[in-house]
């Protein structure tokens, strides 16, 4: 269970990461700077920046899900955005997991 636990910070600073491949290079240091927060998290571990940071990405989770329905509403035809809502909604439960798992780990016991 402890390793299952691990996962979120390192999943979200993957992600931050990823981010950087392509990006301009004033978001590649705001990304950077992103996944060195969650490493430092997954390392230090305090209890209030760990739920801090579960508000936060649930609050982006849930703004990313209305992004994801209002650019669905756009085609003109549903059937071309059926690709966009089956990886938008993969992406969208996979980070609320990750979220989840977040809200979990700082609930409010010490973490070990």
């Amino acid at each position: 269970m402890k390793k299952l636990l691990q996962i979120p910070e390192f999943y979200f600073a993957a992600s931050a990461l990823i981010l950087t491949y392509k990006a301009p290079v004033g978001m590649q240091v705001l990304c950077l700077t992103i996944a060195l927060l969650f490493l430092a998290q997954a390392y230090f571990k305090p209890r209030f920046v760990g739920q801090a940071l579960g508000v936060i990405l649930f609050l982006l989770n849930l703004i990313f899900l209305a992004a994801l329905s209002s650019e669905f509403l756009e085609f003109p035809n549903p059937a071309e955005g059926l690709s966009l809502i089956g990886f938008g909604l993969f992406l969208w439960i996979l980070n609320m997991l990750m979220t989840a798992l977040l809200f979990y780990k700082y609930r409010g016991r010490s973490v070990a």
